[in-house]
């Protein structure tokens, strides 16, 4: 089934508090505040997998990481940001297809591409882009 499709038979999943509460719904369990607790969680272990990784992949990882080695006391939110990026990279997909970061820019823009694509806020200013 593609995306068009799943969007036009069940819109409301399309909504991060729709998913959040169908995901309590199905598993009496919150879905963002366990999924952003495990992520802070496994955070040192995603971080030595991460630096392991070799290749030009491992290098884009390494430009991700680069702000929490020079920074120790970075924030919980920065560092969910960088684990988040390293992970889809990891994972195999693009950063810049799935990630709009809107830091220091300028609030119309955000707003424009608000309406112009589908966004789900994840953590500060990061975004993720949902396919149409």
């Amino acid at each position: 089934m593609q995306v068009a499709q799943f969007h036009e038979r069940w819109p409301a999943l399309f909504s991060p508090a729709q998913i959040n509460e169908e995901f309590r719904r199905c598993n009496t369990i919150p879905l963002e505040s366990t999924f952003m607790s495990q992520l802070d969680r496994f955070t040192s272990k995603f971080l030595q997998l991460f630096s392991s990784k070799g290749g030009a992949v491992g290098q884009r990882m390494k430009g991700f990481m680069t702000e929490l080695r020079l920074d120790q006391h970075v924030s919980v939110v920065k560092k969910r940001d960088v684990i988040l990026r390293c992970l889809i990279e990891y994972l195999g997909e693009s950063v810049p297809e799935l990630i709009s970061d809107y830091y220091r820019t300028a609030e119309t823009k955000v707003h424009q591409d608000l309406r112009a694509e589908r966004v789900v806020k994840v953590s500060g200013y990061l975004t993720l882009r949902t396919a149409l």
